[in-house]
């Protein structure tokens, strides 16, 4: 099996609004890929208070809002650019009223830890973009409330893909990702007993961590 090739720092650049468009446009298209986490999600039975890790252009946060229509999120991303984009998609989906945009970086603990504890922490497809995915899960799971639920959805990384001669884009974000075993062995050595890994078709896994 291919081992994992660290990206150096994000391939992905959304600094014009052309650009977020493009991506945005993009995420429409592969949307679907959603279903079976918002499901998952909305079996997890949590509170009414969410923290969304990279919620990009609001495509999950709104579909999450759906679901749980008592709930009020808060959506933290990295980009300006990208987090007024979400902004925007979600108000127009109905949803603005219960979403909370801030700029930041997850990997910031003091930062993360000052936004409070919360009852659901959900992220999509970032997990492989972080410089210390240990001490990222680590801190997330300190921001939960008691009973909280951490659940993570990101790329796993498959063999098949490496004959792919692009280096860029998706399949530089498969190449870094994380497997199976790989995720386990972390969780382990932070100490986390209510946790599970699953492998979902054709290239994704999911990470539900309980408090």
């Amino acid at each position: 099996m291919s081992n994992r090739i660290v990206k150096m720092g994000h391939d992905d650049h959304f600094d014009d609004a052309e650009s977020v468009k493009h991506y945005a446009a993009h995420m429409e298209r592969f949307g679907g890929m959603y279903g079976d986490f918002v499901k998952h999600l909305k079996s997890l039975g949590c509170g009414n208070r969410f923290l969304e890790i990279g919620p990009g252009t609001g495509l999950l946060t709104s579909r999450v809002a759906a679901v749980y229509p008592d709930a009020s999120i808060t959506a933290l991303d990295l980009s300006p650019q990208m987090t007024e984009y979400g902004r925007e998609y979600v108000s127009g989906k109905g949803f603005g009223d219960r979403v909370k945009w801030i700029v930041g970086n997850a990997e910031d603990s003091e930062f993360l830890t000052s936004l409070g504890k919360f009852d659901l922490i959900y992220s999509s497809l970032t997990l492989h973009e972080f410089s210390d995915a240990k001490s990222v899960i680590k801190t997330l799971n300190s921001a939960l409330s008691e009973n909280g639920v951490l659940s993570i959805l990101d790329l796993r990384r498959v063999w098949w893909l490496n004959w792919i001669p692009s280096k860029e884009g998706f399949f530089s974000s498969i190449r870094s990702a994380y497997q199976p075993n790989e995720l386990r062995t972390m969780l382990g050595e932070l100490g986390f007993a209510r946790c599970e890994v699953r492998t979902m078709f054709p290239f994704l896994l999911s990470i539900t961590i309980r408090k």
